[in-house]
């Protein structure tokens, strides 16, 4: 059955972690039983240090990219359009069920307004669901993104080039690749779960990072989607 292209729009808003200084530094001392550390923290001073109402406590993912929070207000990196254009990003969503997905942009493709506002977010996402999370889904991969490999002609590159997708979708994810030839920027379905996880069976940490990307359509019934409809995510 050919999937019909998703169209629509949704307003997101953005989830704001909040909490008190003393007790994030606190939880960052204990750092086998805190999921984000701070192993370097500015010195605030002054009438910095009075501002200051919360540090939020994110794990290294670069040698010098933090997270800092100070009265509610996130101060993120954001992913500069050179990295945007020069790396094949990984990048997750929820859509309107609860479903998540996956998508690579072969360094073709603008990232999402709220994927690109923060890198260490986009980073820990990564490295979550490349490294950590369970792969224990039954999948089914797309008979014509199996067609396209099955074109490539040493096997090896056939199961290298499906290889990152089944694993995503074994993660409960619907996981989309993009085009790489010719006009078309839209992404594609590889490969998909048969029972998809739902956002809400993410850690919670996890699932606070991927409902900042809210997809307006059902990846169960999109088989393309567009590079402009995601950048309004």
């Amino acid at each position: 059955m050919q999937l019909p292209p998703c169209t629509g729009s949704l307003d997101r808003r953005a989830q704001r972690p909040a909490g008190n200084a003393e007790h994030a530094v606190a939880s960052a001392a204990s750092a086998d039983s805190c999921k984000f550390r701070l192993r370097s923290a500015p010195q605030l001073t002054g009438e910095r240090a009075a501002e200051a109402c919360d540090i939020a406590c994110f794990r290294q993912l670069t040698q010098t990219s933090w997270l800092y929070t100070f009265r509610g207000s996130v101060l993120m990196t954001e992913i500069t359009t050179v990295d945007e254009v020069t790396r094949d990003w990984d990048w997750f969503a929820v859509d309107t069920s609860g479903a998540v997905g996956h998508f690579t942009t072969a360094g073709m493709r603008k990232l999402p307004s709220s994927v690109k506002a923060d890198n260490e977010a986009a980073l820990r996402l990564i490295e979550y669901f490349d490294q950590e999370a369970p792969k224990r889904f039954d999948y089914v991969v797309q008979v014509q993104a199996e067609i396209d490999a099955g074109a490539l002609k040493d096997i090896r590159d056939h199961n290298w080039y499906l290889r990152s997708f089944a694993a995503m979708a074994s993660a409960g994810l619907f996981s989309y690749d993009t085009h790489t030839e010719g006009r078309m920027t839209d992404y594609f379905l590889v490969a998909y779960p048969k029972s998809p996880i739902r956002v809400d069976q993410l850690p919670s940490e996890v699932r606070d990072l991927v409902q900042r990307t809210k997809s307006t359509c059902l990846f169960s019934k999109s088989l393309h989607i567009s590079e402009a409809e995601t950048t309004l995510w």
